[in-house]
């Protein structure tokens, strides 16, 4: 169902995450997983973690989130349905986020809002992970598509892949988080 690059791209982040978790001292702790798909990852994440945080995973898909709900609810991950911009969650809920593979979906207009969105729900000193392609070893490998022509588009959903740049500007410029480490990948298909 996953194709094998996005599942090459996207594993990275969850084992990153994991490993956050799995060094945190605190005693409890909610996390999100913001754009959860199916659930099988938080779910992963949840199970090698082996720490009794709340775990929270939402997307925008029902079918997808029917399904998390059916088969890893009773693994204790809360699942939701949200399509709106604007999370339904209160300021400072989250000690943990992460959001694989998701900001590529959402229009390039609209990314701020992501961004903020992110920094409302995090309590301070939480910790956000973040993932998404870089344009320069994704989309520009098969085909430069500067006007983001969606015939031309490598991955028909993605509605705007960032370059490295891109991604440190848009996560910085704002100064809303403590501490932003822009970390790369490399895609093992591409070396």
């Amino acid at each position: 169902r996953i194709p094998f690059m996005h599942l090459g791209n996207s594993v990275p982040v969850y084992l990153v995450f994991t490993d956050t978790l799995k060094r945190d001292k605190k005693v409890s702790a909610s996390v999100l997983d913001l754009g959860c798909g199916t659930g099988r990852n938080i779910s992963f994440v949840k199970e090698c973690v082996k720490k009794s945080y709340e775990y929270f995973g939402i997307d925008y898909s029902s079918a997808c989130v029917a399904y998390a709900q059916s088969q890893y609810h009773k693994h204790g991950v809360t699942f939701l349905q949200h399509d709106g911009k604007i999370l339904p969650f209160p300021m400072n809920t989250f000690d943990f986020i992460v959001s694989s593979h998701v900001l590529e979906h959402i229009a390039k207009k609209d990314a701020d809002t992501y961004v903020k969105e992110i920094y409302r729900i995090l309590k301070k000193g939480g910790i956000a992970v973040i993932g998404t392609p870089n344009r320069a070893h994704c989309q520009d490998l098969f085909y430069k598509n500067p006007t983001e022509d969606r015939k031309y588009r490598f991955v028909l959903p993605h509605v705007h892949e960032y370059y490295f740049e891109e991604i440190s500007t848009l996560f910085k410029k704002k100064k809303l988080f403590q501490k932003v480490d822009v970390l790369q990948t490399t895609n093992t298909v591409c070396r």
